[in-house]
């Protein structure tokens, strides 16, 4: 598998793009928030743009644009699903809850 350096430079501009509009959107704070001043936040900003640009690449995006499109979307695409798993799994049942039953669950609709 070769690396197509076009297709990762352009990923890196995308990705670079997404995390700048992130940033754009904090201009008006006023206070800027403290991860902005921790180097862990610079380190994974850094690991988001390699990773647009890898996966541009490794897609091996026909046009320019599309690589362009891919970056911007593979750190967005990260950044969601990192909202949508749950710090917790809440999907135990605790003891209090084995006892409940179909009639009590209908009952707190």
């Amino acid at each position: 598998m070769t690396v197509d350096l076009d297709s990762l430079l352009l990923g890196m501009l995308g990705s670079a793009m997404h995390e700048g509009s992130r940033l754009v959107a904090l201009r008006q704070a006023r206070k800027l928030p403290q991860y902005l001043f921790k180097l862990h936040y610079w380190l994974l900003a850094l690991l988001m743009i390699v990773l647009g640009g890898a996966v541009a690449s490794v897609m091996q995006a026909q046009m320019k644009i599309s690589a362009i499109y891919i970056g911007i979307a593979a750190p967005a695409i990260v950044s969601r699903i990192a909202l949508v798993v749950p710090r917790k799994l809440e999907m135990a049942v605790n003891e209090e809850q084995q006892n409940n039953g179909l009639l009590t669950w209908f009952g707190s609709l």
